[in-house]
C-alpha cells in the first residue's frame, strides 16, 4: 500500500478529539509514551500534531521549543518531539515513518 501522499501533519484540533479519545495502545506501548488525550496541552512553547491518513487522525506527537531543547542540542531552532505513538489499529502501516518524513517541510 502506498501511503505517502495520503499522510499529512496538522497541529491539533478539537475537531480531532472523538478519533484520539478512541486511540488505544497495548500496555507494552504505555510505558514508552503516553496516549493522545494526556498530551492535549497547548502553549507557546507546546504544540500538539496529528498524523493524518486519508483526513482520519491515525498518530499523534508533540513538538516542544521550550528549555527542554537545550538538553539535547544548542541549536536555536530544534524542536522535541515527545509522545509519538500510531493508535495500535493502524501500526504496521508506515503511517509513523511517514510522518516523521515530513516533520522538516512542516516546520519550515
Amino acid at each position: 500500500m502506498n501511503t505517502w501522499d495520503e499522510v499529512d501533519l496538522r497541529r491539533y484540533k478539537p475537531e480531532y478529539l472523538p478519533w484520539l479519545k478512541a486511540f488505544e495502545l497495548p500496555k507494552e506501548q504505555e510505558k514508552f509514551t503516553a496516549l493522545p488525550t494526556k498530551m492535549l496541552e497547548i502553549t507557546k512553547e507546546r504544540h500538539p500534531i496529528v498524523i493524518l491518513h486519508n483526513n482520519e487522525p491515525v498518530g499523534f506527537f508533540v513538538l516542544h521549543s521550550s528549555d527542554r531543547v537545550k538538553e539535547y542540542t544548542n541549536n536555536r531552532k530544534a524542536m522535541l518531539l515527545t509522545a509519538l505513538s500510531i493508535n495500535h489499529s493502524k501500526q504496521g502501516r508506515g503511517f509513523a515513518n511517514k510522518g516523521m518524513r515530513k516533520i522538516q517541510s512542516f516546520v519550515d
